[in-house]
This record gives C-alpha cells, structure tokens and sequence, in this order.
C-alpha cells in the first residue's frame, strides 16, 4: 500500500467534509508522535476532534491511542465513535473530566442559561 498516496486521498476526503461544515477548522501535518503533537495544539484550540479507531489494529477494539490522549491532554477532546457520520448537537453527551476547579467551571459556561 502506498501510504502518502492514502494520506493524500485521505486528506483530501477530509477537507471536502469541513468544507461544507461552516466551521473554522485547521489541519497540521507532522512527522513525530501524534500524541505529542496534539497535546502542544489542543489546549489553544476550542476542541479536539479523534476517532475512536486504531488503524493498525484489525481488532476493532477501540484506540489506546485515545484512552492515552484523553489522559495526558489538558483540553477539550471530542471522541467521535469508529461509524458516525453525523451527530446532532443537541443531544445528549456524556462528559469526562478530572474533577479540577476549573473543568466543573467550564462544564457550568458550556451549559445553555
């Protein structure tokens, strides 16, 4: 498999979804750790956005990749299940957080008045 042609497709079929999204939306690509990576960008951005699939494991099972992030970054990280193509945003959502002042106070000034 090729894969900087499948990074290429790959890319591509991403930034034709944003597109019709009507929402600001950065790409970063980038040689190293992911891990790394998302952990310097994510907390000066709104929101993360991950999958819950690990590519390199035929399982299914979900990332450890994930779980990991989820621990280790100090932002906002929305985990988008491996099959969902859409998600209405008025729906109920199940939140995690550290128990930290300040995460129950964000979790307050996210919630509509």
């Amino acid at each position: 498999m090729n894969t900087g042609k499948s990074a290429e497709t790959f890319r591509a079929n991403i930034e034709n979804e944003l597109s019709n999204e009507g929402v600001t939306w950065e790409w970063f690509a980038s040689s190293g750790s992911a891990m790394d990576l998302i952990g310097c960008l994510a907390p000066i951005h709104d929101l993360a956005v991950v999958g819950t699939h690990d590519p390199l494991r035929l399982s299914g099972s979900p990332s450890r990749f994930v779980s990991e992030l989820l621990e280790r970054v100090r932002a906002p990280i929305l985990v988008v299940p491996e099959n969902t193509r859409s998600f209405d945003i008025e729906r109920p959502v199940a939140i995690a957080w550290n128990g930290a002042p300040e995460s129950a106070h964000a979790l307050r000034a996210a919630l509509p008045a």
